[in-house]
């Protein structure tokens, strides 16, 4: 029923942070969470990728047609997927799954020379093109991280973010001496959850590996497990603040260089304020050139 009516058809919502009860998992004692926590998202990415592949397998059938007809009646205020590309709804799917997948949909995008064109912009999507949570989320999070209001601790702060990525948003701000800097505030109960997708990968991997003679040859479970110790690496924001330190004494006498201050009275493991510096992607070449740079001789110097 589900399949002919479109019932349960894919709709882009944060299984993370609109649902109250991650807070609450995460105030549970360390094993009784991981169990709990490792159980709401099994079901929440078998559900998710259940819907998904159930529309796309739909949609290549004649029952299509009718399916768009019901789902037009029944949502007509909801933003139906029916119009969209298969890398589309992949590039969705992933984005619903949570900053655990995006990721991986980074990782992919990044090496992604061999995928078609389609698939490659989709993917890139991923790298920048993730919905941002809502302001009073992120003020709440600032005041239990830094124990004071955005209003006192900066001389402005803008309510809409600048960026949005899978673990965090970043909004400006500028210090009550008229310094701008860049506020990376980490997604609301994200720790939790990411925790509970590297368990649930973990486990998966482990049973592919000891099944599958290729899995044990390219060590797969190694290879998740690695990937899974850089994401927690990633969700304390003091460990970027460290980096970038060590990254501006390497640098210090190179001329052409310069590494933003990170002000580290105001950076805990999920808030993180550094200097703002306007800038280009290094894979912007349009926009290099555009502001003056010779890309031949900035890859010849560096």
């Amino acid at each position: 029923v589900e399949s002919l009516f479109g019932l349960e058809m894919p709709a882009f919502r944060s299984q993370i942070e609109t649902q109250f009860y991650w807070r609450w998992v995460g105030l549970l004692s360390d094993g009784r969470r991981n169990r709990i926590a490792d159980n709401l998202r099994a079901a929440q990415i078998a559900s998710i990728i259940g819907r998904y592949t159930q529309d796309i397998a739909v949609d290549m059938t004649p029952l299509a047609r009718f399916r768009h007809f019901v789902q037009n009646l029944l949502f007509r205020d909801v933003d139906l997927m029916q119009n969209m590309s298969l890398p589309e709804k992949v590039r969705y799917m992933i984005q619903e799954l949570g900053p655990t997948f995006v990721k991986f949909g980074q990782i992919v995008s990044s090496r992604s020379t061999e995928l078609p064109p389609e698939w490659r912009e989709q993917l890139d999507k991923l790298q920048s093109n993730v919905p941002p949570f809502s302001y009073e989320k992120a003020r709440e999070i600032l005041i239990k991280e830094l124990k004071d209001t955005p209003e006192n601790l900066f001389g402005s702060f803008e309510d809409e973010p600048f960026a949005a990525a899978s673990i965090a948003q970043v909004h400006r701000a500028t210090l009550h001496d008229g310094t701008p800097v860049a506020v990376k505030i980490q997604r609301p109960n994200i720790d939790v959850a990411v925790k509970a997708d590297l368990n649930v990968i973990n486990e998966l991997t482990r049973s592919v590996q000891k099944k599958q003679e290729w899995a044990r040859t390219m060590d797969l479970y190694g290879l998740v497990d690695e990937f899974g110790k850089s994401i927690l690496f990633e969700l304390d924001y003091r460990n970027e603040a460290s980096n970038v330190n060590l990254l501006e004494r390497n640098m210090a006498n190179i001329e052409a260089i310069h590494v933003p201050t990170v002000y580290e009275d105001m950076t805990t493991s999920k808030v993180l304020v550094m200097e703002f510096m306007p800038g280009v992607k290094i894979n912007d070449i349009e926009s290099i050139e555009a502001a003056g740079w010779d890309c031949q001789k900035l890859a010849g110097d560096f």
